[in-house]
């Protein structure tokens, strides 16, 4: 059982027309088309050189770490590309056969400091593009 009384009705809506007094200005309060073209313009142009840069906000960095390491997969990919269509592959399997305990030590002591070089390198250009920031940013 349920208690209709307990219910409230909806309000009933009611289109009525916008007054338009209250968005319309006055013609008499509207400035001159030359006054408002000389205004325009230099609002138009202090906002555009303040645009460029706000305040507080930097300029995009280009992510050099992305560039980079994309750059050295991209010769690691190119150097298996053309060893694999000069047929190296056949001289591979012979080459791995020589392999020692040694050997494969010395390669991976290589490949670590490989990626040492190229992670130090690209703390290098990170460190290099903060501090050229701050010299800009300073002037």
């Amino acid at each position: 059982m349920t208690n209709e009384a307990a219910i409230p009705a909806a309000p009933e809506l009611t289109l009525d027309a916008a007054p338009t007094e209250a968005l319309m200005p006055d013609a008499s309060e509207m400035p001159a088309p030359e006054e408002t073209s000389e205004k325009a313009a230099t609002a138009l142009a202090s906002s555009a050189a303040h645009a460029l840069v706000p305040l507080g906000v930097a300029e995009p960095r280009t992510r050099w770490a992305g560039i980079i390491w994309g750059l050295l997969l991209a010769a690691i990919a190119g150097g298996g590309l053309m060893f694999v269509l000069t047929n190296g592959s056949a001289n591979l399997t012979s080459w791995v056969m020589t392999f020692t305990p040694f050997t494969l030590g010395i390669y991976a002591v290589l490949v670590l400091a490989a990626l040492a070089v190229v992670t130090a390198l690209v703390a290098l250009v990170r460190h290099a593009q903060k501090t050229f920031a701050a010299r800009r940013a300073r002037l």
